[in-house]
């Protein structure tokens, strides 16, 4: 730990600190902060200790599992009734329980194993944080948990399109496909529609399954709204073509790669 975030631990607010490091775009150093006051604090024994400074710097940063490991201790927080602070507020659709931001979390990588525990762990919530709980169960293992019937209506849709059974997945694809929402949910509901074709095996659903990934990577406004997921469309297709067209995809995928790389080693 720095010099200058021990001093802030020890004579400072750490939520009212943590929250001057977001606003000055040092997420990395708001998250180390909490962190390390976290650990020195044995007061502490229910949920996660700001968590929502947390979540906002690992959503900032791209870190999907970290910031899934926190999401129902501030979604819990929210179902309850507590106002969000700002920094929290631009990140999470509130009406849905939603982080619209959040990077691809996707049924394989070393961490899965880690987040499946953190998820089974049995803590008191409401029916409809658990019921986001199921749907990230769902997302990852992609075998539907019925917890996820509880979930808010885009979690559960996003369950259901990516474990359920054929019918299942085309009507919850019919529910999310939407075009008078902002770039960043549109991109996201394109990402599950698009990921939920690729489950199926047929010819017909991998082609449609590609064509709406494509659209993420390739309308400009959804891409600079969701660059992570772009990034992810563009590996997908990447993986899907050959020849001049797989070269050319490559190229937009490793121009993209270093705008974000760049961004992250600026959101220090």
């Amino acid at each position: 730990m720095s010099c200058a975030l021990l001093v802030l631990m020890l004579l400072g607010d750490v939520r009212a600190d943590a929250f001057a490091l977001l606003d000055a775009g040092l997420y990395a150093q708001a998250e180390v902060l909490v962190l390390e006051a976290n650990a020195l604090d044995e007061r502490t024994v229910d949920g996660t200790p700001n968590a929502d400074v947390l979540l906002v710097a690992r959503l900032t940063r791209g870190d999907a599992i970290g910031a899934c490991s926190v999401l129902l201790d501030v979604l819990e927080a929210l179902d309850r009734g507590k106002v969000p602070s700002k920094a929290l507020a631009e990140q999470i659709d509130s009406r849905w329980l939603m982080p619209w931001g959040l990077a691809p979390i996707m049924p394989e990588g070393a961490d899965k194993e880690m987040l499946l525990q953190l998820l089974a762990t049995t803590v008191s919530t409401s029916k409809r944080v658990d019921g986001v709980r199921g749907a990230l169960r769902s997302i990852l293992t992609l075998q539907f948990d019925p917890a996820a019937q509880h979930a808010p209506t885009p979690w559960r849709d996003a369950a259901l399109a990516l474990a359920g059974d054929d019918r299942q997945r085309r009507a919850a694809r019919g529910r999310l496909q939407r075009t008078t929402v902002d770039p960043q949910e549109q991109a996201w509901r394109l990402h599950i529609i698009g990921r939920s074709h690729l489950v199926e095996q047929s010819p017909g659903s991998q082609r449609r399954g590609l064509v709406h990934l494509s659209r993420i990577a390739a309308e400009s406004e959804l891409r600079e709204s969701h660059p992570r997921l772009a990034l992810h469309a563009l590996r997908i297709l990447m993986e899907s073509t050959s020849g001049e067209a797989k070269e050319r995809v490559r190229a937009e995928y490793e121009a993209l790669r270093t705008v974000l790389r760049t961004r992250l080693e600026n959101v220090t």
